[in-house]
């Protein structure tokens, strides 16, 4: 637990050298996620852009259902924890799917009152004209 806690202070006072306005805590926690992440990335030997199975796996450990796992991230702990991991993954509810998302037009606020306005005006000049 002392090398994770050192590595985690390293981090935090070379990011509070380069960055001064960032709160000590909020760096603190990034650290620590981005921590977890390399350690979990590493256990499970997932690719850089297995990011949905890294989201399930450190909602897993985080969770409690793995045993064992803080005495092997913080090194204390020789007996990998990747088959109690991958056991207690937790699944989208429904299936994780990406969906096509429909086109949405947006429109601005002064382009809506330029079309409002031109109808206005229309309905005005046509309304002139069949008065004269």
């Amino acid at each position: 637990m002392r090398l994770l806690s050192e590595r985690i202070r390293a981090h935090w006072e070379k990011r509070l050298q380069s960055q001064i306005e960032e709160d000590p805590s909020e760096v603190a926690i990034e650290e620590i996620q981005g921590a977890l992440n390399d350690w979990l990335r590493a256990e499970l030997n997932l690719p850089d852009t297995a990011l949905h199975e890294l989201l399930r796996a450190r909602a897993a450990v985080l969770s409690g259902a793995v045993e064992g796992w803080v005495e092997r991230w913080a090194g204390l702990s020789a007996a990998s924890v990747a088959p109690a991991i991958r056991a207690a993954l937790l699944c989208a509810v429904p299936e994780y799917a990406e969906l096509p998302m429909p086109v949405q037009p947006i429109e601005l606020r002064g382009v809506r009152l330029r079309r409002r306005l031109a109808a206005l005006l229309h309905y005005v000049i046509k309304y002139f004209r069949k008065k004269h």
